[in-house]
């Protein structure tokens, strides 16, 4: 090949003036930007599935972590998880919870839509009886129902209560009144008792509780008094317009707990536990309307950037190209792939094999304090194109090593005397590229530390040769 001389203009053979150059680059330009016009289009089509799937990991660490939850919840309360309920739990992607229901509601909306046959129906849950009773009060209750113990000055709702009991109510109530320990069973053989009451609407109906449930006087003080509760006038009202039993037990039921207030827990519906399963997944939120436009136009600007780069490294390609010799094109075309893959390796390692453990590492904290996550979309999004980001720059490690080899900046044997201290660095450079967790950075510096004597092995499978420019004429 000939030598050319130092008095040789380089660019002789170039034809194109400064200004073709310049134009030669607004085509290259607006060529890629009508490409990235036309990606971005598809990329805002995909933004919903893109999204989606971006979500894909957090929505599986999520349904880990609740699933995880429940079985510890359940080997608490029962000692053991059964392995038909573990297997529906893992394999369907499902959780139990426990609910409270009141049968009362669910047995009116099914009359009420059911049709006639089913409101005919003779099904009545006792939702206001009593159920609820302390152990150390049953003897003093059922002395004083016995005429035994005088729990208040006036007796005349004692005298009410015996005189609407059965004998075998009050033979009940005497065998408890002679005993001197009580336990579950005598619980409920009182509460037997006392619901027997309740049925009964001669209760509200007698003259004992007439001023209890009459309406409370208005006056001009009342005003500027704290407005009393007139809850039990209302439902007495009620009641007189309409037999309504369901009603009258439940008015019966808060006027025994107000008497027995000191012997009975306070009154409550009668409440079932039922367990229902639920699907373990949690969507990540957004706080703001906006925010779910602003992460739609984000991922299809992404997504269209994404599709069109391609075509704008090829527009680029093809301007810078023409000024590169032979060798310089050569050493792209062999780095270049070299580089993406690197790129698309350390990415791909971050979302498919990394997110998994960092998350769940992290939720490990939601679980020891009791919270349950409920991550947001946007900064989740934030999170997820990060650190792909984060690894795709850090393993391009191999190619900055054999660069300044190349350069003459360090040499091979730097690389090998040095490496403990490199190893030092890239856990430090590690701890900036990922979150605030030791799960991501392990699993970045280990990898980079391989790919730190891949390194060496590049450099010394392509060693330093003559100047690639040496056919330059030098005096």
């Amino acid at each position: 090949m000939p030598i050319r001389k130092p008095d040789e203009d380089l660019f002789e053979e170039s034809r194109m003036s400064f200004g073709e150059h310049l134009e030669e680059l607004r085509q290259v330009l607006v060529r890629a930007l009508y490409g990235v016009a036309i990606a971005c289009i598809l990329g805002f089509y995909l933004a919903n599935s893109v999204v989606q799937f971006l979500q894909r990991p957090l929505t599986d660490a999520i349904a880990d972590f609740k699933i995880k939850q429940a079985e510890n919840k359940i080997v608490e309360q029962d000692g053991y998880l059964s392995p038909e309920i573990k297997e529906r739990m893992v394999n369907n992607r499902m959780v139990p919870t426990v609910v409270q229901i009141d049968f009362g509601e669910v047995i009116k909306a099914l009359k009420e839509a059911g049709g006639p046959g089913f409101e005919k129906a003779d099904i009545t849950p006792y939702r206001y009886g009593m159920h609820e009773i302390k152990l150390d009060q049953i003897g003093v209750l059922s002395k004083y129902l016995v005429g035994d113990e005088i729990l208040e000055e006036d007796d005349e709702k004692r005298a009410l209560f015996e005189s609407l009991l059965t004998e075998d109510d009050k033979a009940v109530l005497k065998k408890l009144a002679a005993r001197n320990s009580f336990g579950e069973q005598q619980a409920t053989e009182l509460m037997s008792v006392l619901n027997h009451l309740i049925d009964q609407p001669e209760v509200h109906q007698s003259d004992v509780f007439a001023e209890q449930l009459a309406e409370p006087k208005k006056t001009i003080w009342s005003y500027f008094q704290k407005k009393k509760d007139n809850t039990l006038h209302l439902m007495k009202s009620k009641l007189d317009e309409e037999d309504d039993a369901d009603l009258s037990r439940r008015l019966n039921h808060l006027l025994l707990s107000g008497v027995f207030n000191e012997q009975l827990n306070p009154a409550t519906i009668r409440m079932s536990k039922i367990q229902l399963w639920e699907k373990a997944e949690v969507n990540p939120q957004s706080l703001t309307a906006p925010e779910v436009f602003m992460i739609w136009v984000k991922a299809g600007i992404i997504t269209g950037l994404f599709i069109a780069s391609p075509w704008v490294f090829y527009q680029i390609w093809s301007f810078v190209a023409v000024g590169l010799y032979k060798h310089e094109q050569r050493y792209v075309y062999i780095y270049m792939p070299f580089s993406l893959i690197l790129f698309f390796s350390g990415a791909a390692l971050s979302f498919f094999f990394v997110f998994k453990p960092v998350l769940s590492f992290l939720f490990e904290f939601n679980a020891g304090m009791g919270i349950d996550p409920q991550p947001r979309i946007g900064d989740w999004l934030s999170f997820v194109m990060f650190l792909p980001l984060g690894f795709g720059i850090a393993f391009q490690l191999p190619l900055v090593m054999l660069m300044l080899n190349r350069i003459g900046l360090f040499e091979v044997s730097v690389y090998t005397a040095k490496w403990r201290g490199a190893v030092l660095v890239i856990f430090v450079l590690s701890m900036f590229l990922t979150p605030a967790d030791p799960i991501s950075l392990i699993m970045l510096a280990i990898p980079l530390t391989f790919l730190y004597f891949i390194g060496i092995g590049l450099c010394l499978w392509m060693p330093r040769g003559r100047n690639p420019f040496g056919e330059v004429y030098e005096p």
